[in-house]
């Protein structure tokens, strides 16, 4: 009985962010994509004072990660997974519609998902002070 309940606690454990920072605090941490080098980089700093990093932990939205560090390469998070509305809104917009292709992501106005900060703080790429 008491080795399930062990084996049952060892299944149970998520990475914490800690364990995702071990590797990916380090500046240089990269992988090839399609012939190119890209950056895996998080700024822990940046991230701990992001809305997502107040909100989750890594594991939340990397939800294949299950061990630390991982056995297979992470699939990539896409923002309309938990921001489908606006990636609608978005999508029947004067900008989606009259950039030139391919269309602008979100990160490209809004910075990474790792640092983004709310439209309030007056270091988010869209406060409206900045314009």
């Amino acid at each position: 009985m008491l080795i399930l309940a062990a084996c049952s606690a060892h299944a149970q454990h998520k990475p914490k962010d800690a364990d995702c920072l071990a590797c990916h605090s380090e500046s240089t941490l990269t992988t090839e994509k399609d012939g190119k080098q890209v950056s895996l980089f998080v700024d822990g700093a940046k991230m701990k004072h992001s809305i997502h990093g107040r909100l989750f932990a890594c594991v939340d939205c990397h939800t294949d990660v299950k061990d630390s560090p991982h056995t297979e390469t992470p699939r990539k998070i896409g923002c309309v997974q938990c921001h489908e509305r606006a990636a609608t809104a978005w999508e029947q917009s004067v900008h989606a519609k009259n950039f030139a292709k391919p269309a602008a992501v979100c990160g490209d106005c809004h910075g990474s998902a790792h640092e983004i900060t709310g439209g309030g703080d007056p270091k988010s790429f869209v406060n409206h002070a900045k314009r």
